[in-house]
């Protein structure tokens, strides 16, 4: 992962602090060429006076713009607040749906092949490198509709998905969600996933009913569960979005909670 914008602008502006020592050498050599001069009128004392206090407001402006810069968000925090948080909110923890049946069927995946996916998608691919031993790869596959490409992994009683998107096509649909987000009270922990800022997710929305109506729709009733065993992990990188979740386990079996999810996250390349 690349240094964040303000670890770049700390490291220009300590490589430039050393000019600060040629600029003084050139001012003193400038004062002893005018000290030798025998002429010298008013007027030029009063030039070459302004363009040291010039050289000195230019090198006072430069620190003042470097400090500034140095101090605004990354700008993974800035993508951030314009999707107002990694995860949407639900109006409540019960919910009634009810959708074409066809809708569900318009946003599954097309499988495509892992070492082809690079040339299905329009934005730069990151494979993690520290997936445990006992998942395997079960399918790769591409949402044409909102650009976002995902990893499925299963393990006994287990599951890992990988999922990321361009954050210029949230608008299409954030990642995999079907528009439902998550609960209005699921607690959302934030965290760091190395320099960049994510947010941590427990629970799922759990189907109470549904049934098929006379005009072919289907309705679903569902309820936010901040028990299942269902735990999600979101975090933006330039201008990718992505999302790690795990499913089943337990802990002290082989579980995939936040630290090994944070593991396999800084994996990615």
């Amino acid at each position: 992962m690349t240094n964040t914008l303000p670890e770049q602008l700390t490291q220009l502006q300590e490589t430039i602090q050393a000019d600060a020592q040629f600029a003084d050498q050139l001012e003193e050599q400038l004062r002893m060429h005018h000290a030798n001069r025998q002429e010298v009128n008013n007027s030029e004392m009063v030039t070459i006076d302004a363009q040291f206090n010039r050289i000195a407001s230019m090198v006072a402006t430069l620190v003042i713009m470097i400090l500034v810069l140095a101090m605004l968000p990354p700008v993974q925090t800035l993508a951030m607040n314009i999707l107002n948080g990694l995860f949407n909110r639900a109006d409540t923890n019960e919910m009634t749906v009810t959708r074409p049946q066809t809708d569900s069927a318009s946003r599954e995946s097309e499988d495509i092949p892992i070492e082809q996916l690079a040339s299905v998608a329009n934005f730069d691919l990151q494979f993690p490198n520290a997936i445990p031993s006992i998942y395997t790869l079960r399918d790769s596959g591409y949402f044409e509709d909102r650009n976002t490409v995902t990893l499925s992994y299963d393990a006994p009683g287990r599951g890992l998905i990988i999922t990321q998107q361009p954050l210029a096509s949230v608008d299409y649909g954030l990642l995999t969600d079907g528009g439902s987000g998550i609960g209005v009270d699921a607690p959302i922990t934030p965290v760091m996933v190395g320099d960049f800022a994510g947010e941590y997710v427990i629970g799922a929305w759990i189907v109470e009913d549904q049934q098929i109506n006379e005009d072919g729709t289907v309705t679903t009733q569902v309820i936010w569960n901040e028990t299942v065993s269902m735990r999600t992990l979101r975090w933006i990188e330039g201008d990718v979005i992505f999302e790690i979740r795990a499913m089943g386990g337990s802990e002290g079996h082989r579980y995939i909670g936040l630290e090994e999810m944070i593991e396999i996250a800084l994996s990615m390349e």
